[in-house]
């Protein structure tokens, strides 16, 4: 392998060749969506073969031991501080309720999902702009590679310039095309991309539109998770930042992330449908230390992601910019 294939291969790896996206657009849903899955996965294994363990009364048989597992791990649990005493009605065992244990794997996948459709709503919509943004990018990178023959470059070039002039030579581009639109037609066109696939902008229009859904479905993924874990996840990594630097360890026992929980449930006595026993009895969730873990780290993930996000969007902004684009063709001019 001789050095110009060498250059070849570490220019396609760095640039993503056949993207017709940002990196940060590839974190979000190429990366971003791996590790969701791949914690859905894991989540899914561990649940059912480490499920909850609960410690029951010495006289019940091992078939009521396993009942009250079974029932325990379908129905949810609550959480009271070891100092504190047991509520005894209703309303107050369901404010401390833990809802989400059951349903993380399945909470991970439809997450992943809302992080992939951004992507899916460009490539739908992509396809109705009259050309091939992706076969755009992918002759582009090749006309750019130095292992590129003279003939193949040439072919690059040739469609990366017809394709373009077809585009904008389109009669239904063309400014008498446009001259029966009334002023509120006009800035429908203008401003939504849907409507305005005709003028020149659609594409920078959707691809904005693209980037602020990023920004906005991983903000929504903050907010699942305060809304799922019944507190306000948007602090979680301040405190988990805040004991570190105090010192203090990992706090094991939480009320987002409860080990011990308690749960009540009746046994019925067969031939006395009137006679019911209720218990209360204590519960491990092992699952819970892997989820605090995963948690602490997809928070961590969630804020870089939203941080990249924004400042790829206004990178954007200003690359579509009015005197960056002058600049852009001036330059082109004078090389």
């Amino acid at each position: 392998m001789d050095i110009h294939s060498l250059m070849g291969r570490a220019s396609t790896m760095m640039s993503g060749k056949r993207n017709d996206d940002s990196m940060c657009d590839r974190l979000n849903y190429r990366y971003t969506v791996a590790i969701l899955v791949i914690f859905a996965i894991i989540n899914m294994n561990r649940l059912y073969t480490d499920q909850i363990k609960c410690w029951v009364p010495a006289f019940f048989t091992p078939n009521y031991d396993e009942y009250v597992r079974s029932v325990c791990f379908v129905q949810n649990t609550y959480y009271i501080k070891h100092t504190d005493k047991i509520p005894k009605t209703y309303e107050n065992k369901k404010e401390n309720e833990i809802l989400y244990y059951q349903w993380i794997p399945f909470l991970l996948l439809i997450k992943a999902f809302l992080f992939y459709v951004p992507r899916m709503s460009w490539n739908a919509f992509g396809l109705k702009s009259g050309v091939q943004i992706s076969d755009l990018v992918e002759s582009s990178f090749d006309y750019k590679l130095p292992t590129t023959d003279a003939i193949h470059r040439q072919m690059c070039l040739k469609y990366v310039v017809d394709t373009i002039d077809d585009y904008c030579n389109d009669h239904r581009r063309q400014i008498n095309a446009r001259k029966h639109l009334n002023i509120f037609q006009r800035i429908l066109a203008a401003g939504w991309c849907l409507t305005g696939i005709y003028l020149g902008n659609y594409l920078v229009v959707l691809y904005t539109t693209t980037k602020l859904m990023y920004i906005s479905i991983s903000l929504l993924q903050i907010f699942i998770l305060s809304v799922l874990l019944g507190s306000n996840f948007a602090f979680y990594g301040v405190r988990v930042i805040d004991r570190l630097f105090r010192g203090i360890s990992w706090d094991t026992e939480t009320r987002l992330f409860p080990k011990t929980t308690l749960c009540d449930f009746t046994v019925r006595e067969f031939g006395h449908p009137k006679q019911a026993h209720e218990y209360t009895v204590p519960c491990v969730l092992p699952q819970n230390l892997f989820n605090q873990q995963m948690f602490t780290l997809l928070y961590f993930w969630y804020a870089i992601v939203i941080l990249l996000n924004i400042g790829d969007f206004f990178l954007w902004l200003y690359t579509i910019s009015s005197e960056n684009r002058r600049a852009f063709i001036r330059k082109r001019l004078h090389s």
